[in-house]
């Protein structure tokens, strides 16, 4: 009696789980053994690609064969060649393999007779066909997703910070996924900042719960999709390009290229040590009052704890306590004390920071609201069918356990959307009297966050003497807190073109309200500032 292996595959993971190509490939295999009277000695269910050889459970049916020739069967059966292969020359190099360990492959609705010359070319063809429908099925794909991007629309899975999405109308589309669009936005700025290397800019992002390799977040960091612009590669005789895109940007154009500019060293400068311990927030920002240089810090050890000092990298000996100056330093942020005519327009800047976040997350509770419906929606429908009979139980327990699951992840980011609402919805009075109060939020912060506060407001370093600080602030921070002392005169980064006209125009007519003499183009910088700040103090 013939002896046969039963070798059973599908493509897909879908096909894989519902098991109906599966089931159905197995019923014709075994009818067939039945009424040819051939003894399977196994079955084997493989759920991978036909487009190499390099599958696991083929591998390692060839590789149990090898070792054990006693239990050869007499052939291998599978319902048609494309379950066998999709590639011409891997198909004839593994029949060949397979004959000389006395194997024979056969396809039992494609029956071929390798003894009859003819039946050859049967086979070539039979290969062929599936290998061409693979290649044009393939060029199809690379041909939509082409089409896509030149359209400006992001095709496959969303980059890290973006979540696939489906309109009404079935149209796929991606847009922003907190947490990690904040993260990245945050990692965007810092590199931009040009204080901390790439790589403890990472790290920092990974301790915050970014999920993403290494490799993989350089890879991030040169995508110009979080400037809401689209890659086209090179497609036959068009070359590469980028497209606007119709996706939600992360940042603006203007601090992508800033920070491409960075990578490619064409703006590096030399930055200060990036592994800050707490107790030094201020080190690599302040300048030696001897001799001009960059202060560094390190720890001494005394008798009973270690004392962290800034000190000169010069040769000039100068030094001072840490503690003292960061006390010191934090007095001086609470002498801050802004203007009315700003607090007013702090508050405008708040409020509608607060109702952008707000319409976010009640746009995410509905998709999110709108996924669990679907999903009990799927498991009544599947439970009908079961009563029908037109599904078996085993399929739907699939089908019931696939949306228990995603009931569960639901309602799990249901609860995590209203905490970060009621997070968010503080008191507003109580992020619009930080403004006079910065010194508490940098009081606050981590060290990475005071360190962000302080490039924010100071754009040179600070000359350090024991008795006083010589402190040049931003041309907004002069304005907004009625400083004496000298200020940089340098352009914010420009207002991010998320926020609508209107609300710019409704924080112009704020200040012109009070008789303000500054001009329109300071008048943006400061709400470029504001923002930031704000931005800041509700996310921290």
């Amino acid at each position: 009696m013939q002896t046969a292996c039963l070798y059973i595959r599908v493509s897909t993971d879908e096909q894989a789980q519902k098991g109906f190509s599966q089931r159905s490939q197995e019923e014709r295999l075994l009818k067939y053994c039945l009424l040819c009277d051939i003894q399977v000695v196994e079955t084997i269910f493989e759920d991978f690609s036909a487009k190499t050889f390099n599958r696991p459970q083929w591998t390692k049916l060839i590789a149990k064969w090898r070792s054990n020739r006693l239990s050869l069967p007499s052939m291998v059966l599978f319902t048609k060649w494309d379950r066998f292969s999709r590639n011409i020359a891997d198909a004839y190099f593994m029949i060949g393999k397979l004959q000389k360990l006395s194997v024979q492959p056969q396809a039992i609705e494609q029956m071929l007779d390798f003894t009859i010359p003819e039946h050859k070319i049967m086979l070539a063809v039979y290969l062929a066909a599936a290998e061409v429908e693979n290649d044009r099925l393939a060029l199809n794909v690379s041909q939509g997703m082409h089409k896509a991007k030149a359209e400006g629309r992001w095709p496959g899975r969303a980059p890290i910070g973006y979540s696939n999405r489906i309109t009404a109308m079935g149209e796929k589309y991606i847009t922003p996924h907190e947490p990690e669009s904040t993260m990245i936005r945050k990692a965007f700025e810092a590199i931009a900042a040009n204080t901390f290397s790439t790589h403890y800019i990472y790290q920092q992002a990974v301790l915050h719960g970014l999920k993403c390799s290494r490799s993989h977040f350089w890879e991030l960091i040169r995508n110009p999709v979080y400037c809401g612009r689209v890659l086209v590669p090179q497609f036959g005789k068009e070359k590469q390009h980028i497209v606007k895109g119709l996706h939600e940007k992360l940042i603006s154009v203007v601090l992508f290229e800033q920070v491409q500019d960075i990578l490619n060293a064409k703006g590096r400068t030399k930055r200060p040590r990036t592994e800050v311990p707490d107790q030094m927030p201020l080190r690599g920002f302040l300048l030696c009052p001897v001799c001009n240089k960059t202060l560094t810090g390190s720890a001494s050890k005394g008798h009973t704890k270690r004392y962290f000092y800034y000190h000169c990298s010069g040769k000039c000996g100068f030094r001072a306590r840490a503690d003292f100056v960061n006390e010191k330093f934090q007095s001086l942020l609470g002498q801050l004390r802004a203007k009315d005519l700003y607090v007013d327009l702090y508050r405008k800047i708040v409020e509608d920071i607060h109702h952008e976040i707000t319409l976010k997350h009640s746009v995410e509770q509905t998709r999110i609201s709108k996924s669990i419906e679907n999903a009990i929606e799927r498991t009544i429908k599947a439970k009908d069918l079961l009563y029908r009979g037109d599904i078996d139980f085993d399929d739907f327990t699939l089908i019931k356990e696939s949306c228990s699951k995603r009931i569960n992840e639901g309602c799990k980011e249901l609860q995590k959307c209203a905490t970060l609402s009621a997070e968010t919805n503080k008191n507003i009075n109580e992020h619009v009297n930080l403004l006079s109060r910065i010194n508490k939020i940098y009081e606050s912060a981590d060290v990475l966050g005071k360190r962000h506060l302080l490039l924010l407001f100071i754009p040179e370093k600070i000359i350090l003497d024991k008795e006083h600080f010589e402190l040049v602030s931003t041309e907004p921070v002069h304005t907004i807190y009625n400083l004496k002392k000298p200020h940089y005169s340098i352009l914010c980064d420009t207002i991010d073109v998320d926020v609508p006209i209107e609300n710019i125009n409704q924080y112009l007519k704020i200040l012109q309200s009070q008789k303000s003499s500054i001009n329109s183009e300071k008048a943006l910088d400061i709400i470029a500032f504001m923002r930031k700040l704000a931005l800041f103090t509700i996310m921290h």
